[in-house]
Protein backbone atom coordinates (compact mmCIF):
# COMPACT_ATOMS: atom_id res chain seq x y z
CA UNK A 1 0.00 0.00 0.00
CA UNK A 2 1.39 3.33 -0.82
CA UNK A 3 1.64 5.72 2.26
CA UNK A 4 -1.55 6.84 3.90
CA UNK A 5 -2.73 9.72 3.88
CA UNK A 6 -4.15 9.65 7.08
CA UNK A 7 -3.51 7.90 10.06
CA UNK A 8 -6.19 7.04 12.44
CA UNK A 9 -5.63 6.47 16.46
CA UNK A 10 -8.65 5.43 18.27
CA UNK A 11 -8.54 5.47 21.36
CA UNK A 12 -10.71 2.12 23.27
CA UNK A 13 -11.66 1.87 26.60
CA UNK A 14 -15.01 -0.02 27.30
CA UNK A 15 -18.30 1.06 25.59
CA UNK A 16 -17.75 -2.36 23.42
CA UNK A 17 -20.80 -1.26 21.50
CA UNK A 18 -20.13 2.57 20.99
CA UNK A 19 -16.17 1.28 19.62
CA UNK A 20 -17.63 -1.35 17.08
CA UNK A 21 -19.78 1.97 16.10
CA UNK A 22 -16.73 3.84 15.82
CA UNK A 23 -14.40 1.60 13.83
CA UNK A 24 -16.81 0.35 11.12
CA UNK A 25 -18.15 3.79 10.46
CA UNK A 26 -13.93 4.69 10.11
CA UNK A 27 -14.11 1.74 7.63
CA UNK A 28 -17.18 2.40 5.18
CA UNK A 29 -16.93 6.17 5.35
CA UNK A 30 -13.24 7.02 5.14
CA UNK A 31 -12.39 7.68 1.07
CA UNK A 32 -8.72 8.99 1.42
CA UNK A 33 -6.14 5.88 1.85
CA UNK A 34 -5.70 5.12 5.31
CA UNK A 35 -4.28 3.36 8.32
CA UNK A 36 -5.55 2.43 11.75
CA UNK A 37 -4.06 1.82 15.19
CA UNK A 38 -6.23 0.65 18.14
CA UNK A 39 -4.84 1.46 21.50
CA UNK A 40 -6.75 -0.24 23.74
CA UNK A 41 -6.45 0.88 27.51
CA UNK A 42 -7.19 -2.25 29.53
CA UNK A 43 -10.94 -2.74 29.03
CA UNK A 44 -12.70 -4.83 30.87
CA UNK A 45 -16.14 -5.28 29.33
CA UNK A 46 -15.57 -7.37 26.14
CA UNK A 47 -13.59 -4.86 23.97
CA UNK A 48 -10.99 -6.34 24.58
CA UNK A 49 -11.97 -10.04 23.05
CA UNK A 50 -14.01 -7.99 20.47
CA UNK A 51 -10.48 -6.25 18.99
CA UNK A 52 -8.69 -9.10 19.22
CA UNK A 53 -11.52 -11.00 16.70
CA UNK A 54 -11.69 -8.31 15.02
CA UNK A 55 -8.09 -7.24 13.74
CA UNK A 56 -7.07 -10.97 12.92
CA UNK A 57 -10.04 -9.87 10.30
CA UNK A 58 -8.07 -6.79 9.25
CA UNK A 59 -4.60 -7.64 9.48
CA UNK A 60 -4.24 -3.87 8.08
CA UNK A 61 -5.38 -2.59 11.53
CA UNK A 62 -3.10 -2.74 14.34
CA UNK A 63 -3.86 -3.16 17.83
CA UNK A 64 -1.96 -2.03 21.02
CA UNK A 65 -3.10 -3.64 24.36
CA UNK A 66 -2.43 -2.09 27.29
CA UNK A 67 -2.54 -3.98 30.61
CA UNK A 68 -2.94 -1.01 32.47
CA UNK A 69 -5.44 2.17 31.25
CA UNK A 70 -2.91 4.95 31.35
CA UNK A 71 -5.46 7.54 30.01
CA UNK A 72 -4.99 9.86 27.26
CA UNK A 73 -1.49 9.73 27.21
CA UNK A 74 -2.24 6.13 25.00
CA UNK A 75 -2.48 8.41 21.99
CA UNK A 76 1.04 8.90 21.77
CA UNK A 77 2.30 5.08 21.70
CA UNK A 78 1.59 4.96 17.86
CA UNK A 79 3.16 7.79 16.83
CA UNK A 80 6.77 6.49 15.83
CA UNK A 81 4.57 4.22 13.30
CA UNK A 82 2.27 6.61 11.46
CA UNK A 83 2.87 7.50 8.00
CA UNK A 84 0.02 9.46 7.16
CA UNK A 85 0.20 13.56 6.24
CA UNK A 86 -2.30 13.89 8.86
CA UNK A 87 -3.19 12.10 12.19
CA UNK A 88 -7.02 11.68 13.28
CA UNK A 89 -7.01 11.22 16.89
CA UNK A 90 -10.32 9.40 17.39
CA UNK A 91 -12.29 8.49 20.97
CA UNK A 92 -14.58 5.57 20.66
CA UNK A 93 -17.63 6.83 21.34
CA UNK A 94 -18.41 8.36 17.59
CA UNK A 95 -20.33 7.42 14.22
CA UNK A 96 -18.61 9.15 11.42
CA UNK A 97 -20.45 10.35 8.27
CA UNK A 98 -20.22 10.22 4.84
CA UNK A 99 -17.23 13.22 3.24
CA UNK A 100 -15.60 13.26 6.58
CA UNK A 101 -12.43 12.99 5.99
CA UNK A 102 -12.78 15.21 2.48
CA UNK A 103 -14.46 17.76 4.43
CA UNK A 104 -11.27 17.97 6.96
CA UNK A 105 -8.62 17.70 4.36
CA UNK A 106 -10.23 20.39 2.37
CA UNK A 107 -9.96 22.88 5.50
CA UNK A 108 -6.53 21.41 6.12
CA UNK A 109 -5.19 22.61 2.52
CA UNK A 110 -7.68 26.03 2.27
CA UNK A 111 -6.22 27.01 5.90
CA UNK A 112 -1.93 26.34 5.24
CA UNK A 113 -2.15 27.63 8.85
CA UNK A 114 -4.40 25.60 10.35
CA UNK A 115 -2.55 22.79 12.48
CA UNK A 116 -6.06 21.28 14.47
CA UNK A 117 -9.42 20.84 13.62
CA UNK A 118 -12.41 19.30 15.13
CA UNK A 119 -15.00 16.98 13.01
CA UNK A 120 -17.93 18.62 15.55
CA UNK A 121 -19.14 22.51 15.23
CA UNK A 122 -19.43 25.28 18.29
CA UNK A 123 -22.77 23.89 18.91
CA UNK A 124 -24.42 20.21 20.22
CA UNK A 125 -26.59 18.57 18.21
CA UNK A 126 -29.85 19.38 20.01
CA UNK A 127 -32.25 18.11 17.30
CA UNK A 128 -30.64 14.50 18.22
CA UNK A 129 -30.40 14.72 21.90
CA UNK A 130 -26.86 15.52 22.34
CA UNK A 131 -26.41 17.06 25.74
CA UNK A 132 -23.62 19.81 25.57
CA UNK A 133 -22.43 23.33 25.65
CA UNK A 134 -21.86 26.11 22.99
CA UNK A 135 -18.09 26.77 22.45
CA UNK A 136 -16.88 30.31 21.38
CA UNK A 137 -15.38 30.53 17.97
CA UNK A 138 -14.52 33.43 15.28
CA UNK A 139 -15.20 33.09 11.47
CA UNK A 140 -11.72 33.30 9.64
CA UNK A 141 -12.24 33.52 5.43
CA UNK A 142 -10.23 33.09 2.66
CA UNK A 143 -11.98 34.02 -0.35
CA UNK A 144 -15.31 31.24 -0.47
CA UNK A 145 -14.02 29.25 2.49
CA UNK A 146 -14.34 29.71 6.09
CA UNK A 147 -12.94 28.33 9.42
CA UNK A 148 -14.35 28.47 12.70
CA UNK A 149 -11.24 29.34 14.53
CA UNK A 150 -11.53 28.27 18.36
CA UNK A 151 -10.99 30.86 20.73
CA UNK A 152 -9.67 28.51 23.06
CA UNK A 153 -9.27 24.74 22.81
CA UNK A 154 -11.66 22.26 20.72
CA UNK A 155 -12.12 18.47 21.56
CA UNK A 156 -10.22 15.36 22.07
CA UNK A 157 -11.13 13.90 18.69
CA UNK A 158 -9.16 16.22 16.64
CA UNK A 159 -7.29 16.09 13.24
CA UNK A 160 -3.86 17.19 13.17
CA UNK A 161 -0.98 17.93 10.77
CA UNK A 162 1.73 14.98 11.22
CA UNK A 163 4.77 17.81 11.14
CA UNK A 164 3.71 18.90 14.43
CA UNK A 165 3.82 15.65 16.09
CA UNK A 166 7.31 15.34 14.33
CA UNK A 167 8.49 18.56 16.35
CA UNK A 168 7.26 17.27 19.61
CA UNK A 169 3.58 17.91 19.93
CA UNK A 170 2.21 15.34 22.38
CA UNK A 171 -0.28 14.16 24.23
CA UNK A 172 -0.48 14.57 28.41
CA UNK A 173 -3.06 13.50 30.94
CA UNK A 174 -5.32 15.97 33.51
CA UNK A 175 -5.37 13.62 36.47
CA UNK A 176 -9.26 13.99 38.42
CA UNK A 177 -8.96 14.47 41.88
CA UNK A 178 -10.18 11.30 43.39
CA UNK A 179 -7.70 10.02 40.71
CA UNK A 180 -10.25 7.39 38.92
CA UNK A 181 -9.47 9.58 35.71
CA UNK A 182 -6.70 10.07 33.41
CA UNK A 183 -8.65 12.45 31.19
CA UNK A 184 -6.83 13.79 27.58
CA UNK A 185 -5.47 17.14 28.74
CA UNK A 186 -7.62 18.64 25.15
CA UNK A 187 -6.78 22.14 26.65
CA UNK A 188 -2.94 22.22 26.70
CA UNK A 189 -2.87 20.49 23.33
CA UNK A 190 -4.64 22.87 21.59
CA UNK A 191 -2.66 25.63 23.49
CA UNK A 192 0.78 23.63 22.23
CA UNK A 193 -0.85 23.82 18.55
CA UNK A 194 -1.22 27.41 18.99
CA UNK A 195 2.32 28.09 20.25
CA UNK A 196 3.63 26.41 17.51
CA UNK A 197 2.03 29.50 15.68
CA UNK A 198 -0.84 27.09 14.20
CA UNK A 199 -4.91 28.14 14.27
CA UNK A 200 -7.30 25.30 15.79
CA UNK A 201 -11.06 24.80 14.40
CA UNK A 202 -13.79 23.85 14.64
CA UNK A 203 -16.13 22.68 11.55
CA UNK A 204 -18.64 24.49 10.01
CA UNK A 205 -21.04 20.80 10.27
CA UNK A 206 -21.24 17.92 12.22
CA UNK A 207 -18.78 15.24 10.57
CA UNK A 208 -18.79 12.81 12.95
CA UNK A 209 -21.90 11.93 15.76
CA UNK A 210 -20.82 12.15 19.47
CA UNK A 211 -22.85 9.17 21.07
CA UNK A 212 -20.99 9.49 24.31
CA UNK A 213 -22.68 13.16 24.65
CA UNK A 214 -26.44 11.66 23.67
CA UNK A 215 -29.13 11.78 26.07
CA UNK A 216 -29.93 8.62 24.53
CA UNK A 217 -27.18 6.80 25.51
CA UNK A 218 -26.08 8.93 28.25
CA UNK A 219 -29.68 7.63 29.86
CA UNK A 220 -28.51 3.71 29.63
CA UNK A 221 -25.65 4.68 31.43
CA UNK A 222 -26.38 7.32 34.04
CA UNK A 223 -23.99 5.65 37.07
CA UNK A 224 -20.63 6.24 34.66
CA UNK A 225 -21.71 9.52 33.11
CA UNK A 226 -22.61 11.04 36.59
CA UNK A 227 -18.90 9.91 37.94
CA UNK A 228 -17.10 10.69 35.10
CA UNK A 229 -18.84 14.77 34.11
CA UNK A 230 -18.24 15.13 38.28
CA UNK A 231 -14.77 14.28 37.63
CA UNK A 232 -14.58 16.52 34.69
CA UNK A 233 -16.27 19.40 36.45
CA UNK A 234 -13.88 19.17 39.20
CA UNK A 235 -11.36 19.85 36.53
CA UNK A 236 -13.17 22.44 35.12
CA UNK A 237 -13.44 20.80 31.50
CA UNK A 238 -16.99 19.99 30.15
CA UNK A 239 -18.84 18.10 32.79
CA UNK A 240 -22.41 18.17 32.03
CA UNK A 241 -25.04 17.74 35.11
CA UNK A 242 -27.15 15.27 34.85
CA UNK A 243 -29.91 16.69 37.17
CA UNK A 244 -32.36 18.55 35.05
CA UNK A 245 -33.15 20.84 37.75
CA UNK A 246 -29.45 22.16 37.69
CA UNK A 247 -29.54 22.96 34.03
CA UNK A 248 -29.63 26.65 33.99
CA UNK A 249 -26.65 26.78 37.55
CA UNK A 250 -25.03 24.34 34.77
CA UNK A 251 -24.46 27.21 32.51
CA UNK A 252 -23.76 29.71 35.33
CA UNK A 253 -20.79 27.63 36.17
CA UNK A 254 -19.72 27.08 32.47
CA UNK A 255 -20.22 31.45 32.38
CA UNK A 256 -17.93 31.64 35.32
CA UNK A 257 -14.96 28.84 33.91
CA UNK A 258 -15.00 30.52 30.51
CA UNK A 259 -14.52 34.11 32.33
CA UNK A 260 -11.95 32.40 34.55
CA UNK A 261 -10.20 31.19 31.00
CA UNK A 262 -10.10 35.10 29.96
CA UNK A 263 -9.26 36.53 33.22
CA UNK A 264 -6.03 33.87 33.29
CA UNK A 265 -5.29 34.96 29.35
CA UNK A 266 -5.55 38.77 30.27
CA UNK A 267 -3.07 38.28 33.07
CA UNK A 268 -0.53 36.36 31.68
CA UNK A 269 -0.78 38.75 28.11
CA UNK A 270 0.21 41.73 30.76
CA UNK A 271 3.16 40.29 31.15
CA UNK A 272 4.04 38.50 28.10
CA UNK A 273 3.74 38.08 24.50
CA UNK A 274 3.73 34.39 24.17
CA UNK A 275 2.07 32.99 21.65
CA UNK A 276 2.20 35.53 19.41
CA UNK A 277 3.75 35.81 16.32
CA UNK A 278 4.80 38.20 13.92
CA UNK A 279 3.83 37.80 10.04
CA UNK A 280 5.07 39.10 7.14
CA UNK A 281 2.75 39.57 4.10
CA UNK A 282 4.18 39.31 0.89
CA UNK A 283 2.87 41.67 -2.23
CA UNK A 284 4.05 39.57 -5.71
CA UNK A 285 1.84 41.69 -7.46
CA UNK A 286 -1.69 40.58 -6.99
CA UNK A 287 -1.60 42.80 -3.62
CA UNK A 288 -1.45 41.15 0.37
CA UNK A 289 -3.38 37.52 1.23
CA UNK A 290 -3.15 34.93 3.66
CA UNK A 291 -1.32 32.26 1.21
CA UNK A 292 1.59 34.72 0.72
CA UNK A 293 2.97 35.86 4.13
CA UNK A 294 5.02 34.39 7.06
CA UNK A 295 5.35 33.80 10.49
CA UNK A 296 7.96 34.16 13.14
CA UNK A 297 6.96 33.38 16.34
CA UNK A 298 7.62 36.17 19.24
CA UNK A 299 9.88 35.19 22.07
CA UNK A 300 10.21 36.83 25.31
CA UNK A 301 13.07 39.69 25.23
CA UNK A 302 13.95 39.10 21.64
CA UNK A 303 14.17 42.16 20.07
CA UNK A 304 15.20 41.11 16.62
CA UNK A 305 13.39 39.11 13.75
CA UNK A 306 14.84 38.15 10.76
CA UNK A 307 12.23 36.60 8.15
CA UNK A 308 13.99 34.85 5.40
CA UNK A 309 12.42 35.10 1.70
CA UNK A 310 12.61 32.89 -1.51
CA UNK A 311 15.29 35.35 -3.42
CA UNK A 312 13.84 33.92 -6.60
CA UNK A 313 10.61 35.92 -6.37
CA UNK A 314 10.46 39.89 -6.84
CA UNK A 315 8.70 41.74 -4.53
CA UNK A 316 6.59 44.52 -4.45
CA UNK A 317 5.77 45.95 -1.32
CA UNK A 318 5.27 44.88 2.12
CA UNK A 319 3.24 44.99 4.95
CA UNK A 320 4.14 43.35 8.85
CA UNK A 321 1.64 42.64 11.47
CA UNK A 322 3.68 42.71 14.69
CA UNK A 323 1.00 40.93 16.69
CA UNK A 324 -2.15 39.46 17.09
CA UNK A 325 -2.68 42.10 20.61
CA UNK A 326 -2.37 45.60 21.58
CA UNK A 327 1.29 46.24 22.05
CA UNK A 328 3.41 49.10 22.10
CA UNK A 329 6.65 49.18 20.19
CA UNK A 330 9.62 51.58 19.78
CA UNK A 331 11.68 50.70 16.66
CA UNK A 332 14.97 50.99 15.94
CA UNK A 333 15.17 50.49 12.28
CA UNK A 334 12.99 47.70 9.81
CA UNK A 335 15.03 46.54 6.66
CA UNK A 336 15.68 44.54 4.15
CA UNK A 337 18.64 42.54 2.32
CA UNK A 338 18.44 41.75 -1.52
CA UNK A 339 20.42 38.58 -3.42
CA UNK A 340 23.42 41.00 -3.23
CA UNK A 341 23.68 41.61 0.36
CA UNK A 342 22.50 45.50 0.08
CA UNK A 343 20.93 47.09 2.57
CA UNK A 344 17.67 48.79 2.21
CA UNK A 345 15.83 51.25 5.07
CA UNK A 346 11.94 50.23 4.87
CA UNK A 347 9.89 53.55 5.04
CA UNK A 348 6.52 53.14 7.10
CA UNK A 349 3.71 54.31 4.67
CA UNK A 350 0.85 54.11 7.50
CA UNK A 351 -0.27 52.29 10.22
CA UNK A 352 -3.53 51.46 12.51
CA UNK A 353 -1.37 52.54 15.77
CA UNK A 354 -0.22 55.72 17.74
CA UNK A 355 3.00 57.33 17.02
CA UNK A 356 4.00 59.46 19.96
CA UNK A 357 7.87 60.34 18.34
CA UNK A 358 9.78 59.76 15.62
CA UNK A 359 10.14 55.56 16.47
CA UNK A 360 7.32 54.62 19.07
CA UNK A 361 4.21 53.44 18.60
CA UNK A 362 1.51 52.50 20.82
CA UNK A 363 -1.47 49.75 19.77
CA UNK A 364 -4.77 49.90 21.04
CA UNK A 365 -6.14 47.01 18.53
CA UNK A 366 -5.47 43.40 18.31
CA UNK A 367 -4.35 43.85 14.33
CA UNK A 368 -1.64 46.23 14.58
CA UNK A 369 -0.09 46.94 11.25
CA UNK A 370 2.49 48.44 9.27
CA UNK A 371 2.36 49.30 5.73
CA UNK A 372 5.31 49.87 4.13
CA UNK A 373 6.28 51.89 0.52
CA UNK A 374 5.94 49.96 -2.47
CA UNK A 375 9.26 49.26 -4.35
CA UNK A 376 10.01 51.48 -7.24
CA UNK A 377 10.47 48.77 -9.25
CA UNK A 378 10.47 44.69 -8.32
CA UNK A 379 12.91 43.82 -5.78
CA UNK A 380 14.82 40.21 -5.28
CA UNK A 381 15.01 40.35 -1.68
CA UNK A 382 16.83 37.02 0.31
CA UNK A 383 15.67 38.66 4.11
CA UNK A 384 13.15 41.12 5.78
CA UNK A 385 14.67 42.24 9.84
CA UNK A 386 13.07 43.93 12.36
CA UNK A 387 14.87 45.57 15.03
CA UNK A 388 13.17 46.68 17.94
CA UNK A 389 14.75 48.86 21.35
CA UNK A 390 11.44 47.74 22.96
CA UNK A 391 8.23 45.13 22.53
CA UNK A 392 5.82 44.77 24.80
CA UNK A 393 2.11 44.25 25.85
CA UNK A 394 0.18 47.25 25.54
CA UNK A 395 0.05 47.42 29.14
CA UNK A 396 -3.02 49.57 29.65
CA UNK A 397 -5.66 48.27 26.97
CA UNK A 398 -5.10 44.49 29.17
CA UNK A 399 -5.39 46.32 32.41
CA UNK A 400 -8.73 48.44 31.39
CA UNK A 401 -9.43 44.75 29.88
CA UNK A 402 -8.91 42.91 33.10
CA UNK A 403 -11.04 44.98 34.99
CA UNK A 404 -13.79 44.75 32.88
CA UNK A 405 -13.79 40.78 33.50
CA UNK A 406 -13.27 41.13 36.92
CA UNK A 407 -16.34 42.99 37.00
CA UNK A 408 -18.31 40.96 34.21
CA UNK A 409 -16.93 37.65 37.03
CA UNK A 410 -18.48 39.47 40.08
CA UNK A 411 -21.71 39.72 38.41
CA UNK A 412 -21.85 36.11 37.19
CA UNK A 413 -20.90 34.63 41.01
CA UNK A 414 -24.26 37.09 42.14
CA UNK A 415 -25.74 35.40 39.58
CA UNK A 416 -24.78 31.69 40.48
CA UNK A 417 -25.95 33.08 44.29
CA UNK A 418 -28.89 33.68 43.33
CA UNK A 419 -29.38 30.88 41.26
CA UNK A 420 -28.41 28.19 43.67
CA UNK A 421 -30.75 30.13 46.43
CA UNK A 422 -33.74 29.91 44.06
CA UNK A 423 -32.90 26.14 43.37
CA UNK A 424 -33.06 25.71 47.06
CA UNK A 425 -36.29 27.63 47.85
CA UNK A 426 -37.39 25.66 44.83
CA UNK A 427 -36.85 22.17 46.55
CA UNK A 428 -38.23 23.91 50.05
CA UNK A 429 -41.33 24.24 48.29
CA UNK A 430 -41.48 20.72 46.70
CA UNK A 431 -40.84 19.38 49.63
CA UNK A 432 -43.32 21.44 51.18
CA UNK A 433 -45.96 20.54 48.27
CA UNK A 434 -45.05 16.90 48.98
CA UNK A 435 -45.56 16.80 52.41
CA UNK A 436 -48.93 18.40 52.78
CA UNK A 437 -50.45 16.46 49.65
CA UNK A 438 -52.89 14.57 51.17
CA UNK A 439 -53.93 17.57 53.02
CA UNK A 440 -54.14 19.69 50.14
CA UNK A 441 -56.09 16.55 48.12
CA UNK A 442 -58.41 16.34 50.44
CA UNK A 443 -59.55 19.93 50.87
CA UNK A 444 -59.70 20.70 47.25
CA UNK A 445 -62.04 17.52 46.82
CA UNK A 446 -64.21 18.28 49.06
CA UNK A 447 -64.25 22.12 48.50
CA UNK A 448 -62.38 22.76 45.34
CA UNK A 449 -64.34 26.33 44.81
CA UNK A 450 -64.32 27.33 48.15
CA UNK A 451 -61.95 30.51 48.48
CA UNK A 452 -61.59 29.63 52.00
CA UNK A 453 -59.73 26.11 51.51
CA UNK A 454 -57.46 28.02 49.23
CA UNK A 455 -56.40 30.82 51.84
CA UNK A 456 -55.92 27.76 54.30
CA UNK A 457 -53.73 25.89 51.81
CA UNK A 458 -51.52 29.00 51.33
CA UNK A 459 -51.21 29.48 55.46
CA UNK A 460 -50.30 25.90 55.67
CA UNK A 461 -47.39 26.63 53.31
CA UNK A 462 -46.39 29.82 55.03
CA UNK A 463 -46.12 27.60 58.44
CA UNK A 464 -44.11 24.57 56.99
CA UNK A 465 -41.95 26.81 54.86
CA UNK A 466 -41.31 28.94 58.44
Amino acid sequence: MDNPIISIIVLSWNRELLLRNTILSLLVTTKYKFEIFIVDNASTDGSKEWLQVFSNSYPSIKVFFLDENIGGEAFNIPLSEVKGKYVLFSENDLEYLPGWDEYMIHQFESFPELGQLSPFAPNPMREIGEVWIDKPFEVEKKGNEVLFKAIHNVTTTCMVRTELLEKGLKWTNLISKEGLFKFPADGKFSADVKNMGCLVGWSDQYKSINWGFNQRIISKEKEYYNENWKEKSNLNIDGIDLDSKKEDLNSFQQKLVNLQIENFDLRQKIFTLEGQSIQLYLDLGEGFSESNSLKLPIEQAKLRYEILLDPSKEYRQFRVDISNSPVKVVLKRIFILDVNNDEYKLEIKESNGVLLNDREYIFSNFDPQFYFEPFSKPLRIKSFILEFIQLESNVLVYQTALKIADYLKDLAVLEKDKMIQAILEKDKIIQAIFNSKSYILGFLLLHPFQINSWKRIIRSFKTKLG
